[in-house]
């Protein structure tokens, strides 16, 4: 399932469970409000809230492989490790001891909602896949380091 997906089901379920509510409690009124005019332009204008969101999001999450030559791999490894903890609430789960390092978060739900970082070290090069809004603050890492 693709990250566009992900995000659809996500603001789906929110917009459905709002669009449900809306609709009971026009009919708990006494049914005077469930006019279809009315209960079409609701839907309509939640299909646009979650196709709206869900594009930006998916393209905020998309992944974005960044491939990198370092000079000193630890130093390069605790900078994405203090980014990944203190700016993007992620722990670091070690797949591959020296060579290859990803960044989940805690949260099962978020996990499957968003793209994790993997970091893959390789001599002097390093290959980098992280979503596209973090992007920058590998390329602020890489300018201070």
């Amino acid at each position: 399932m693709n990250t566009f997906e992900r995000y659809g089901i996500h603001f789906g379920a929110i917009v459905g469970t709002v669009f449900v509510l809306i609709i009971l409690l026009m009919i708990l009124d006494g049914g005077e409000l469930l006019i279809p005019v009315l209960v079409l332009t609701i839907l309509f204008s939640d299909l646009l809230f979650v196709f709206f969101m869900t594009l930006f999001f998916s393209i905020m999450a998309k992944p974005v492989v960044m491939n990198i030559s370092i000079n000193d791999k630890e130093k390069f490894m605790e900078a994405v490790d203090n980014v990944s903890k203190k700016k993007w609430g992620r722990v670091q789960r070690c797949c591959e001891e020296g060579k290859l390092y990803c960044y989940v978060f805690t949260s099962k739900y978020k996990e499957w909602l968003t793209t994790d970082v993997t970091v893959k070290i390789e001599d002097d090069r390093c290959q980098i896949v992280v979503p596209n809004i973090y992007q920058e603050d590998i390329i602020k890492i890489m300018q201070n380091g």
